[in-house]
């Protein structure tokens, strides 16, 4: 009995915990996401991925988490939802708990057992660490430029003005250098960039990321994870395509055919 309850809430804190991934994760599924459903102009495309990027702003905010974060988030909440802005944050959201039962269900957290560090925080410094190397500093070009404005919806949640533009700083660090180096960005100004890692913290993740990151199960993993959202992505976008539709489309496209050929005719 007493194993069970040691085992149980190990499960809880794990679960309370894992839910949180971090921003690069975040910003790739959002851009999945924005190529599977959206036809968004520019400004919408900004608001929907500072929305999705602003809900761990409860962090240097020190708020609480329900504030920001939206529990039972379905993919049919997500498409009905029609600022762009919440869009992105309830994605946020949804990305979470996909997360974490994918984090349990797969047991990843065994290949790094040894790490003297919280395992939960050192494997979403991981997954962004191989994400970054994957797609590279320019693939987030457009959004370190996105995050140079606030958008008027992160207002609203009575947080200063100032709070919200130092996460944005921080942010667009997220979008300038590996997960490892900005650790030490973190360990060596503490006073530009505050954090909740202590000394002792960011000197372990600074020494276990570079090598863990290298892991081959880790890295597959990580692309295991990112296809299942685009898996999740497709089959709802699929599902959404009425008969009705989609033969609207074909009579469209035939008629667009017909016109076409007309004009060669005359």
């Amino acid at each position: 009995m007493r194993l069970f309850f040691i085992l149980f809430t190990s499960l809880c804190l794990l679960l309370s915990q894992a839910r949180c991934a971090a921003p690069i994760f975040h910003a790739i599924v959002a851009l999945k996401w924005l190529e599977a459903f959206e036809h968004y102009c520019d400004d919408d495309k900004r608001a929907f991925l500072l929305g999705t990027l602003f809900p761990d702003i409860r962090y240097p905010a020190h708020i609480d988490r329900n504030l920001t974060h939206e529990k039972d988030i379905t993919l049919d909440d997500i498409i009905k939802t029609k600022d762009p802005f919440y869009k992105g944050l309830r994605l946020h959201s949804y990305v979470d708990v996909v997360r974490t039962h994918y984090v349990i269900h797969t047991g990843i957290l065994k290949t790094i057992a040894s790490a003297k560090v919280d395992h939960v925080l050192l494997m979403k410094l991981l997954e962004d660490q191989i994400l970054f190397k994957k797609y590279g500093l320019k693939y987030f070009s457009a959004i370190r430029v996105d995050l140079r404005s606030v958008n008027k919806n992160e207002l609203r949640y009575n947080i200063p003005y100032s709070t919200i533009k130092k996460w944005h700083e921080y942010l667009t660090l997220c979008f300038e250098y590996l997960p490892s180096m900005r650790m030490q960005i973190l360990l060596e100004h503490p006073k530009e960039f505050p954090n909740n890692y202590s000394k002792e913290t960011l000197e372990k993740l600074i020494h276990y990321i570079p090598s863990y990151a290298e892991n081959k199960q880790i890295i597959s993993y990580t692309n295991k994870i990112m296809d299942h959202f685009e898996e999740l992505f497709k089959e709802k976008n699929q599902s959404n395509i009425s008969p009705i539709s989609t033969w609207d489309y074909l009579q469209e496209t035939l008629s667009e055919i017909k016109t076409f050929f007309l004009k060669l005719l005359h």
